[in-house]
């Protein structure tokens, strides 16, 4: 799968609460998500976010359409990126710490 689907799989599941088998299952009944995944320019262009907004469309029109799917608003797609980059942050934060500190700590055995 390429990257657009699998972000596509990733907010669709975390933003409905769905889990990624039955998001899965969910997402292969729409043209626009199998487009993406088989590569199609027109739709890898627009990119993700986009194409969940498109597939959330196609979706709603099926009788057999998850109530869950009325969870991805542009609003919660926002909230999400904000604690990805809030979440990503304080992992580079952590991650340039630990580093710092194996550092000084190696410096002290080299004596320097």
């Amino acid at each position: 799968m390429n990257f657009n689907g699998k972000r596509i799989v990733e907010y669709f599941s975390l933003l409905t609460g769905i889990q990624i088998k039955e998001t899965l299952k969910i997402l292969s009944k729409s043209k626009v998500f199998l487009e993406v995944v088989h590569g199609n320019p027109a739709y890898n262009y627009e990119g993700y976010i986009s194409n969940l907004f498109d597939i959330k469309d196609e979706l709603k029109e099926r009788p057999d359409c998850p109530k869950e799917i009325d969870k991805i608003s542009e609003m919660s797609v926002v909230l999400l990126n904000e604690l990805k980059i809030k979440n990503a942050r304080e992992h580079s934060l952590r991650s340039r710490i630990k580093d710092f500190f194996i550092l000084q700590r190696f410096s002290k055995q080299l004596g320097c």
